[in-house]
């Protein structure tokens, strides 16, 4: 694979539609408790209510929509670009000394750990490919090494 044809993965859809109903039920019993609360009671809602609801629903929907298309992950012969609403982190899959192999498959997000032992976690694509890639790639070493080069790290 050249620098010109590099390969994207998009991630995978659902997990990116929960993050955004998770806070939009967070931010929406927020607005619930401090505008009726400041009321002194919470049923039947305010005309607040009726404004600040669907407001919450459509800015989650159109902040749902943009990161979905604009969250993705590039390989790019060795290096891979993780694409993030207009933010952009390039890491070297030399640069990577270390996955957790077990946190990663149970929590479906890869957790690696760079040379200088810092911690990077990255949910996967939609087949893992990214998590397939850097575990052939990269250049890693076994846990108790890793544990031995960085005693205060927490597993």
């Amino acid at each position: 694979m050249s620098k010109k044809d590099p390969k994207k993965l998009k991630m995978n859809p659902w997990r990116i539609v929960k993050i955004f109903a998770i806070a939009f039920v967070v931010f929406e019993i927020v607005f619930y408790v401090s505008f009726q609360g400041a009321n002194g009671k919470f049923f039947p809602p305010d005309k607040s209510f009726y404004f600040y609801t669907p407001a919450l629903l459509a800015a989650s929907i159109i902040f749902g929509i943009i990161s979905l298309k604009q969250t993705y992950y590039e390989i790019q012969g060795a290096t891979f670009i993780h694409s993030k609403m207009g933010k952009v982190v390039e890491y070297t899959f030399n640069n990577i000394i270390y996955i957790d192999q077990e946190f990663s498959e149970k929590k479906k997000m890869m957790r690696f750990f760079t040379k200088e032992g810092k911690e990077h976690l990255l949910i996967f694509d939609k087949d893992w490919e990214i998590y397939k890639i850097a575990l052939d790639k990269c250049p890693l070493i076994s846990k108790e090494e890793f544990l031995r080069r960085f005693p205060n790290t927490k597993m």
